[in-house]
């Protein structure tokens, strides 16, 4: 095969290099949030934990420093996708949780604060006022200690029996044993599936579950989440005719504000993942990346984006921007890549090229060159500006004499050449597909009259290898 060759190069290894550094930028988030969200588990769950990731990071810095990148890319997915999933599991159970903590907490306020009422309707007493004073004291915490609420309802229900036992006794006595147990309630009470309560029960746990979820946010509006609270609590007060309308209400106001803290939590995310491929694009791109001065002031940029006012719309966008950005120079990057390792094939095969043939190949979208001891034939390279073809063919001097045997031969021996190139290159982690070629003589060598685009070097220099 001979004429003119196209081949498709891609920068494999590159790509491997990319991927893995992406997908461990995202893996590493993921286990550090797993990390917080185990932070109330068991101690030797937690060991576990940081065991099985130490010996993770461990397998795959051994796998980067023997560049077995295939296998990195594939084990980083792998671990990546399992802890994004842990992650999600994890923060779901944890809602949970607090949503469950969060309405026991509620609901014992609720009852601490019907209590504070039952007594101060008591005759006074030294023992009533002490109850009243520690109910007060702990109305002003986050906590209601239930053994406080067991002994308070204990009194009322036995001063409520001096005073008038038949009346009162067995309501309160029963009131009392709810307070000592409220699983109590459901077992003494069955709701149906279907009825008013059933409804009710399910809507308060919607409010709670999506309560806790923002309360998670560490960047929640403290003071909303409270008037939530103090809405509900009004909202329980009402006849149960009434609740569901206004229980619906509030939870609609809960949930757009969820929408727009989830909305905002992504668009943050959004950028620590373009940051952390921005940071880990460094060791790949060298430190001749024309780009690096750009690639940092990005940086700074988005980190500014995380702490300053922008909306999350913006933040949306200059996530994207720079995303397009590093992009555009991922695409530049493997460009440069190509053409160098081109370059340094045909250095080997015994090529003239020099450092300037880099930028003239850039510049006018090919070169030619020589082998020393033949300025007659030369190979011509050309390629876009954008794309990752390039097409190689044998041209001769037009001002040299030559026959069409000597032409056959040298199509021949490029043929040879060409294929050592596709190995070199195979061997620089770069694939190539051959798109086009003809056989030997089939068509005629282009001839060139100004061999401007050779550039002939003084000496022959041995093009630098790049890392870009």
């Amino acid at each position: 095969m001979s004429g003119p060759k196209v081949v498709d190069i891609q920068a494999i290894r590159r790509r491997q290099q990319r991927d893995s550094a992406r997908a461990l930028t995202v893996l590493t988030a993921s286990v550090d949030e797993c990390n917080g969200l185990l932070r109330e588990a068991d101690p030797a769950e937690i060991h576990r934990f940081r065991e099985n990731v130490d010996d993770i990071l461990s397998e795959l810095d051994a796998l980067r420093t023997a560049e077995n990148w295939e296998r990195l890319l594939e084990s980083t997915n792998a671990y990546r996708d399992f802890y994004t999933t842990e992650v999600s599991v994890l923060r779901d159970k944890a809602i949970q949780i607090r949503a469950k903590a969060m309405q026991r907490g509620h609901q014992t306020k609720v009852r601490a604060l019907q209590l504070n009422d039952d007594l101060k309707a008591l005759p006074a007493s030294s023992e009533r006022d002490a109850l009243l004073r520690q109910l007060s004291s702990v109305q002003q915490s986050d906590t209601v200690e239930d053994t406080l609420l067991e002994e308070v309802a204990r009194y009322i229900t036995e001063a409520r029996a001096a005073t008038s036992k038949a009346k009162f006794g067995a309501n309160l006595q029963k009131l009392a044993e709810l307070y000592a147990d409220p699983s109590a309630a459901s077992e003494a009470a069955p709701v149906l599936p279907g009825s008013p309560q059933d409804a009710e029960n399910a809507r308060m746990d919607r409010f709670w579950i999506m309560l806790a979820e923002i309360e998670a946010n560490p960047e929640r509006n403290a003071v909303i989440v409270q008037e939530w609270k103090a809405q509900l609590a009004a909202i329980e007060k009402l006849p149960r005719h009434d609740r569901p309308l206004q229980l619906d209400s509030l939870s609609l106001n809960v949930a757009e504000y969820l929408k727009s803290s989830r909305a905002s939590r992504s668009a943050r995310d959004a950028i620590n993942q373009i940051v952390g491929e921005l940071e880990a694009s460094e060791p790949w791109c060298g430190q001749d990346d024309p780009a690096k001065d750009e690639r940092e002031e990005w940086v700074v940029r988005l980190r500014a984006a995380l702490s300053g006012q922008l909306s999350t719309a913006k933040q949306f966008e200059l996530a994207q921007q720079a995303r397009d950005w590093l992009a555009l120079q991922v695409a530049h990057g493997d460009s440069r890549a190509r053409r160098a390792s081109v370059l340094q094939a045909l250095v080997v095969m015994g090529y003239e090229v020099n450092e300037s043939m880099h930028t003239a190949w850039i510049e006018n979208g090919r070169l030619i060159v020589h082998k020393p001891d033949d300025p007659v034939y030369g190979v011509e390279i050309t390629s876009p500006a954008s794309g990752t073809a390039i097409q190689a063919r044998v041209v001769a001097s037009a001002s040299a004499p030559r026959t069409q045997q000597r032409d056959t031969e040298v199509e021949i021996s490029w043929c040879g050449e060409f294929d050592r190139l596709r190995e070199y290159l195979a061997d620089q982690g770069l694939a190539t597909t051959l798109r086009h070629a003809q056989e030997p003589g089939s068509v005629a060598i282009k001839t060139i009259v100004d061999d401007t685009a050779h550039a002939r070097p003084a000496q022959q220099s041995v093009l630098k290898e790049r890392r870009i």
